[in-house]
């Protein structure tokens, strides 16, 4: 592969598989980075698979398990654009001459699936978990959603761009982000009961064209850059910015990547942008309580880490509140459901609006010790 190109590679480590072969690949020429999905991980943990696609349409496989000493190749006469990996069906999926390819690795094979609203050319590939459904971005400005259990066709919208550049998904809050040839981030809700999609906000703030998203993962931070490399930090809970950066550079970003609490750029160079505290990723959460918000018809789901919002219609989580300094450890609905006051182990207090997810009051070490229970007289306010 020496004197091959990296087209696209899907696997668990971005930055890992680059520095490895970087020196191989050379110059890297009209490399072009793709945005992985998560990794195929077996019961143990250790079985990682890195698939790649050159330029020359040869699919190339590395696994961990031998510490990706050897590959297995597999050469086709497709002129093949995307690979993805869905962890859901166990598959690896590519695209090719406007259709998708379902492959058989073991037998060096693959299902072909065409639809007429590939017709434009497949611009990108998204698995959204969550709702079990893979979403195929094509030219100018369609999604369409599909069952890959089945491999069947489910609906299709047209999004608010005029022409589609990229999608992201948040499974925290189960939405997903879409960006185009436009200023503005547009954030949808999908409906797989349903077959169909509602637009839940426009997040405006950019002066010029939004070239590249990235959502953190287990976080509510959404990033966006435009095209005169101004960066813009957003809290997904209130839809309003919390940071600008102007980066003071002409280098055209291509990808942001989220990687070791560092946004990395990716264009012809790397840059990286450090966060001044360290990003915590939620990791296993216990359930502390379910409140039936009963004058808004919903659960308030509390865990020792966050506040979840349930539609008890759909069961979907509309949406989190969380970075708190410490575990929650009592919670009590008030002002019919629009206001929450927690306390915590380590005895603060923090009265939180449910509508907007900002906290309105906070009283530090309120306690000295955990608060284990909270009452709350609506008459009297107190």
């Amino acid at each position: 592969m020496n004197n091959q190109v990296i087209y696209g590679i899907k696997g668990d480590n971005d930055m890992f598989l680059i520095l490895q072969f970087c020196e191989s690949v050379c110059m890297l020429h009209e490399f072009q980075f793709k945005k992985m999905l998560q990794p195929r991980n077996m019961i143990d943990g250790n079985f990682v698979v890195y698939g790649v696609l050159l330029r020359n349409n040869t699919l190339i496989f590395w696994d961990k398990r031998d510490n990706y000493q050897y590959d297995y190749q597999i050469e086709t006469q497709l002129e093949l654009q995307l690979i993805s990996y869905l962890e859901i069906q166990d598959q690896w999926i590519t695209s090719a001459n406007n259709s998708l390819q379902i492959w058989n690795l073991e037998q060096g094979k693959y299902q072909n699936v065409q639809n007429q609203v590939f017709s434009g050319g497949i611009i990108q590939l998204l698995e959204v978990m969550h709702l079990q459904m893979l979403l195929v971005s094509s030219n100018p400005n369609i999604i369409s959603c599909w069952d890959m259990f089945e491999q069947k066709f489910l609906f299709k919208f047209q999004v608010s761009h005029q022409i589609l550049y990229q999608v992201v998904c948040s499974r925290q809050f189960q939405l997903i982000f879409t960006i185009g040839f436009n200023n503005y981030i547009s954030c949808y809700e999908l409906h797989a009961q349903y077959n169909d999609y509602n637009l839940k906000c426009q997040l405006v703030g950019h002066s010029s064209t939004v070239q590249c998203i990235e959502h953190i993962e287990q976080t509510a931070l959404l990033i966006s850059i435009d095209n005169k490399n101004v960066v813009i930090l957003w809290d997904i809970r209130s839809q309003q910015q919390t940071q600008t950066i102007n980066l003071q550079t002409r280098i055209l970003t291509k990808q942001l990547m989220f990687y070791c609490n560092k946004l990395c750029l990716v264009a012809n160079m790397l840059q990286t942008l450090s966060f001044e505290k360290q990003l915590h990723l939620n990791k296993q959460i216990k359930l502390q309580q379910v409140i039936y918000d009963q004058w808004n018809k919903r659960n308030i789901i509390i865990t020792k880490a966050d506040i979840r919002i349930q539609d008890i219609i759909n069961g979907n989580i509309q949406y989190i509140l969380s970075d708190f300094q410490n575990e929650i450890s009592a919670s009590c609905l008030i002002e019919h459901g629009y206001s929450i006051i927690i306390g915590t182990i380590e005895g603060d207090l923090y009265k939180i609006s449910l509508k907007h997810g900002q906290i309105l009051e906070k009283w530090e070490s309120f306690y000295q010790d955990e608060i284990q229970s909270i009452q709350y007289d609506e008459a009297y306010k107190i």
